[in-house]
């Protein structure tokens, strides 16, 4: 990823980015990863990976995280820059025109 492009993202918009919660980035960008088992959900393509509303855990793997940022850097093995990028592209409608995206 160039990193030039990172200056594109405005200071408020990181803010933002880095407190959308796992659940609702695979809710609304990649529903088919998940599936509804009772009070959580489950990874399908990471066996082992469950998610509840605030936070998500692989207990195989000993990660647990809170965002779909961790998510994407410690679980998908993204680069920080190439995950807070992806999260802008999927989100910038909503950020820019002022809208909160954390739920």
């Amino acid at each position: 990823m160039n990193t030039k492009l990172i200056k594109k993202i405005p200071v408020e918009h990181v803010i933002q980015i880095k407190t959308i919660d796992l659940l609702s980035y695979l809710k609304q960008y990649e529903p088919n990863s998940i599936i509804k088992n009772k009070s959580h959900y489950d990874s399908i393509t990471h066996n082992g990976l469950t998610i509840y509303k605030n936070r998500w855990a692989w207990k195989s793997h000993h990660l647990n995280g809170k965002t779909a940022i961790q998510y994407l850097v410690f679980v998908e093995e993204m680069e920080y820059i190439d995950a807070l990028y992806l999260l802008y592209q999927c989100y910038s409608k909503e950020l820019n025109n002022g809208k909160k995206i954390h739920q």
